[in-house]
């Protein structure tokens, strides 16, 4: 009795590579479950080495996953119009499924960038344009933002007067969601009783101004101080790179302190990393914001 290898009739053919195609997906999906979660538990640096090429291999798996995805979108919606309805239909559950599995997964990893606020202080009253360029979604804004971006006239006392609606702040506000998963490589391991000493010495030597850091330390100090230690980390770079600001016109110094902490039980060993002193001269945009890991 000779075993058959290959399919022989057309529909024999289509149910083949409808099921190479799902194996395929469900492969590149279950990967990118795998590399939030590694992602999630800081397990990145400790199994991949250096991060850049941790996050290499995740874009490509994340490409791939879309090349599967699409293939399979198209296939089975083709088989369907030509009346494989049966066959079609296995490749669409697949894709309903996962579409659910994506959205409910992105629900629980996104995380909020809390309180990021812009401060203006041009050297002379000056019409400003601030665009935020997010890789994320906008969850609150005020004054609202625009879809060309928020349009004020500053002061060089930090007062904006908004374009739109003429009312007076002193502050761009904004939050979010996104995907991004920070790490805490290194950073700081700070008591809780020592938090505001910390973050007075800190946020000093970042660039922000007494106002500025009270008003920061004012929103987090809350939730930082009655934990025995937190794990402090300030990835205000690569937080840059997610949450782009354009702002015409260009600012001379551009101050963006971003911090990220995790509550922890009791100390852990992390590298302190070197902060960069920043001074302040001539056109100068501050921002803060941060977020807590789980």
């Amino acid at each position: 009795m000779k075993m058959r290898i290959w399919p022989k009739t057309v529909e024999e053919w289509l149910r083949s590579i409808l099921s190479v195609l799902t194996f395929f997906f469900v492969l590149f999906l279950f990967l990118a479950i795998a590399s939030h979660y590694v992602a999630e538990r800081n397990f990145s640096r400790h199994l991949f080495g250096e991060t850049r090429y941790y996050d290499l291999a995740t874009g490509y798996m994340g490409l791939c996953l879309n090349i599967a995805g699409g293939l399979l979108l198209i296939f089975s919606l083709t088989l369907a119009v030509a009346g494989y309805w049966r066959i079609a239909s296995w490749g669409l559950f697949c894709l309903s499924v996962a579409a659910l599995t994506v959205f409910m997964l992105g629900t629980w990893l996104a995380r909020a960038r809390e309180k990021p606020v812009i401060y203006l202080y041009p050297e002379r009253d000056q019409a400003i344009n601030v665009k935020l360029l997010y890789d994320g979604t906008l969850v609150h804004a005020y004054p609202e933002y625009p879809p060309d971006g928020w349009q004020v006239n500053a002061k060089p006392s930090g007062e904006l007067v908004n374009v739109q609606t003429g009312r007076t702040h002193h502050c761009l506000f904004w939050e979010g969601s996104d995907l991004h998963a920070y790490r805490l490589d290194e950073g700081f391991v700070v008591a809780g009783k020592d938090t505001t000493a910390f973050l007075e010495s800190t946020l000093a030597a970042l660039g922000l101004s007494e106002r500025e850091a009270n008003e920061f330390i004012i929103y987090w100090l809350p939730r930082m101080e009655m934990n025995a230690f937190n794990a402090i980390y300030f990835p205000s770079e690569e937080y840059s790179r997610h949450a782009r600001l354009e702002i015409t016109p260009a600012p001379d110094t551009l101050i963006r302190v971003f911090m990220v902490f995790k509550p922890i039980a009791k100390p852990v060993d992390i590298r302190p990393p070197a902060l960069k002193p920043v001074v302040r001269r001539g056109f100068t945009v501050v921002e803060w914001g941060g977020t807590e890991l789980d």
